[in-house]
């Protein structure tokens, strides 16, 4: 799996296949759209991991589809093709393009919205605001970012008019359109708010709103302490605790210091530019896409360049208000891609014109085409290379480090157990693969870690040495060099970088 949301989904998916909601009703988190299709995808039999992949690669040649046609109304077919040439060999997609996550699907779709704004702006009608509510609606059933759409395609459209459709464009039109726009949207997204808000308790779009608030919560404790805490409840996590306690939240809401999230924005476009959209684009790609603004200019298209800096600047949004990882802000590469097709275009006649010599092979429009396409390649032969092959474990684990866990805590549920079991640990993989229930690690001492334990009867508990310690539990100093009472180790361990791991079997009071 990509990393734990995509254990989240997959739970989901398999209570929508199954006919089974009460994940769905009770998570103020989980969004519809994609769990949705990943159910759908895996009615033929498969298992729900490969019903999940099948539903990204199904939205991922959506989004080859729909970024050509885009690419035909302002390109040539040679540019369209380089740009699609960008989006097929990006390092950075390929893995996404099938990944059990929402980014596929979330950027098919609004670049679906994107492609059919772009060919009605200016003949707007009725269907089309019919059309695009309900695509974008969808958007933000499948991710919270979806909904600034709903302030900014009608943004947009009053912008054109104001631009240029005065001429064309009557204002009772216009009008029409934006209201039946934000009807239809409103229609869309309405029951989802309204499972939301009646979990949290108050009007929210979404619970991962909580998270935000916590991380700039005033205080002097880590990220992980506020989020992971026992500060309101021995048994409930402090991100939990205040996803469904609507008073205790506005309490910290209000004493929310504004500047917090300037710091936060300023921290992360940071990042983005020093890291990310060279990770993410490559710097040959970058230089295209500045010469496709450029041509786009020259050749007067003035509010398509405003059309794709701002659906740039939207989709960037939300990752610099919360993190700007790779995944969050892939939905900016496609579009890049594309207009640097056109500097391609625009590179090439500009070096064929500029060659001194009449039969130079820098008149060959193929021959730079290719040039082109080598310079990009190299740039990314070592990432694309890593994609083909691939290691067998990320980040947060690995197949061939649970592979024992999980046999031995389907044996202890199946013997003693007779039911699925409760299991503590970092990250949920072991629990989503021995069957179980996933319990996170509260930020607590052992005395609390214990009752945290006997209160959401625990039966396994899972330690990954090196990363409980780096995170700095209080209570893994207990664990560090012996086992405490209540504890009976069944497992010892490394995870593929050599690090200890320990499976515990939690001991019941009786």
């Amino acid at each position: 799996m990509e990393d734990t949301d995509s254990i989240v989904y997959l739970r989901n998916i398999d209570g929508f296949l199954h006919l089974n909601f009460a994940k769905y009703l009770s998570d103020p988190d989980t969004c519809p759209f994609y769990p949705f299709l990943g159910a759908v995808f895996s009615l033929p039999g498969w298992s729900v991991e490969i019903g999940a992949r099948m539903a990204s690669l199904a939205f991922s040649i959506l989004l080859f589809i729909t970024l050509g046609l885009l690419g035909f109304s302002f390109l040539s077919v040679t540019e369209v093709l380089f740009g699609l040439f960008l989006l097929c060999f990006s390092p950075v997609l390929i893995p996404l393009s099938f990944a059990v996550l929402t980014e596929p699907s979330y950027v098919a779709v609004i670049y679906l919205g994107f492609f059919i704004f772009w060919k009605q702006y200016k003949n707007p009608t009725f269907w089309s605001a019919c059309l695009l509510g309900m695509i974008f609606g969808a958007s933000f059933l499948n991710r919270l970012e979806g909904i600034f759409f709903f302030a900014v395609v009608p943004f947009w459209q009053v912008s054109y008019y104001l631009y240029e459709g005065k001429k064309q464009l009557p204002l009772k039109q216009l009008l029409q359109w934006v209201f039946i726009y934000l009807a239809v949207f409103t229609a869309v997204m309405s029951p989802q708010i309204y499972k939301v808000s009646n979990q949290m308790g108050k009007f929210a779009l979404n619970g991962r709103q909580v998270y935000s608030i916590i991380r700039h919560m005033p205080g002097s404790e880590s990220e992980i302490e506020k989020l992971f805490g026992l500060t309101y409840s021995p048994k409930v996590l402090n991100i939990e605790y205040l996803s469904k306690n609507a008073q205790v939240l506005n309490r910290y809401q209000s004493g929310t210091n504004p500047v917090q999230y300037v710091k936060t924005v300023a921290n992360e476009f940071n990042i983005l530019c020093q890291k990310q959209l060279g990770e993410i684009i490559g710097p040959f790609a970058m230089i295209l896409f500045g010469f496709g603004l450029l041509a786009m200019y020259r050749d007067r298209l003035h509010f398509n360049i405003f059309l794709i800096i701002s659906f740039i600047g939207v989709n960037l949004a939300g990752p610099l208000l919360h993190n700007v990882a790779i995944r969050h802000i892939i939905s900016i590469a496609p579009i890049m891609f594309l207009v640097g097709g056109g500097g391609m275009g625009y590179l090439r006649k500009e070096i064929s014109s500029q060659s001194p010599v009449r039969r130079s092979f820098l008149k060959n429009p193929a021959f730079i085409t290719m040039i082109a396409a080598c310079i990009c390649l190299l740039a990314w032969i070592v990432p694309l290379r890593r994609d083909l092959n691939p290691p067998a474990h990320n980040a947060e684990y690995s197949p061939k480090e649970l592979k024992e866990p999980i046999a031995i805590i389907k044996k202890i549920s199946a013997r003693d157990l007779k039911q699925p079991p409760n299991v503590a640990s970092e990250r949920g993989y072991l629990a989503y693969f021995s069957k179980g229930y996933q319990f996170y690690l509260p930020f607590a001492d052992l005395e609390a870690f214990i009752r945290y334990c006997h209160l959401n009867n625990i039966n396994f508990f899972y330690l990954n040495h090196l990363q409980v310690k780096k995170k700095g539990y209080p209570f893994y100093k207990h664990f560090e060099n012996s086992t405490p009472s209540g504890f009976t180790p069944v497992y010892e361990g490394v995870d593929d970088k050599g690090n200890r791991t320990t499976l515990f079997l939690v001991d019941k009071i009786d």
